[in-house]
């Protein structure tokens, strides 16, 4: 038997499950912790949980992170930019508000940062943007082919 949501299939044990909001949380909680790499009060904090809740979710990731889609994971990953993206933004709006004492240094490394981050969310959203979508109708190849059919019957 097949369980779907959101387009996504879930391995486990020869069967499929789907992910509820629950899991789609430790998630997030995972990548804010491995890539944005939070600390665990911070995490507590942010996602109104638990440590003991912060533990559970990095643990049922790591245990579980071959049975689910990479779809899954590249969400997270999505996040966990955005999140840094934020972060970064404030940190960038409060050194340029100084009068005095700007660290120039830490402007220029917070603007690298932030086009690196940005360049790296576009192309993960690219590569979640360019899946076939199946409403989406007729293809480009589809209808390159169409005017070169048409072409050929007008000569």
């Amino acid at each position: 038997m097949i369980n779907k949501q959101k387009d996504y299939y879930i391995p486990e044990f020869d069967q499929y499950v789907k992910l509820d909001d629950v899991k789609q949380e430790y998630i997030r909680i995972y990548h804010a912790y491995f890539v944005l790499q939070w600390e665990t009060y911070e995490l507590c904090e942010h996602f109104q949980c638990s440590n003991a809740k912060i533990t559970k979710a990095i643990a049922w990731v790591i245990e579980n992170k071959g049975k689910f889609p990479p779809e899954y994971l590249l969400e997270g990953a999505i996040y966990a930019l955005r999140e840094r993206l934020k972060l970064n933004r404030k940190l960038l709006d409060t050194e340029l508000a100084k009068t005095k004492f700007q660290d120039k240094r830490f402007i220029i490394e917070l603007n690298n940062q932030l086009r690196f981050d940005e360049e790296r969310l576009f192309k993960l959203q690219s590569i979640t943007d360019s899946k076939p979508d199946t409403d989406a109708g007729i293809s480009a190849s589809s209808v390159l082919r169409l005017i070169s059919e048409a072409q050929k019957k007008t000569s």
